[in-house]
């Protein structure tokens, strides 16, 4: 039995609201794929960090850093 290759799939559009520092770090990752010689658009660059993330302590931190910032867990604000 020959395993399947993954074939391209369109995604569905989302919305994702970004804080300033978030998309300058977007910016910043596309550039660094972009001087590599690939094709680059914001949603790789998404995706990449999806399949680049792994669930662990380090993973654990960062979100708690990232919900101490967010208006919609902090409402008390």
């Amino acid at each position: 039995m020959t395993a399947k290759k993954a074939s391209p799939q369109r995604g569905k559009r989302v919305t994702m609201y970004l804080r300033d520092e978030d998309r300058e770090k977007v910016r910043q990752l596309m550039a660094d794929i972009a001087l590599q010689g690939e094709r680059v658009s914001e949603s790789l660059i998404v995706r990449a960090a999806i399949l680049a993330a792994e669930p662990g302590k380090k993973f654990l931190t960062a979100y708690k850093q990232a919900a101490s910032v967010d208006l919609r867990f902090n409402a008390s604000e």
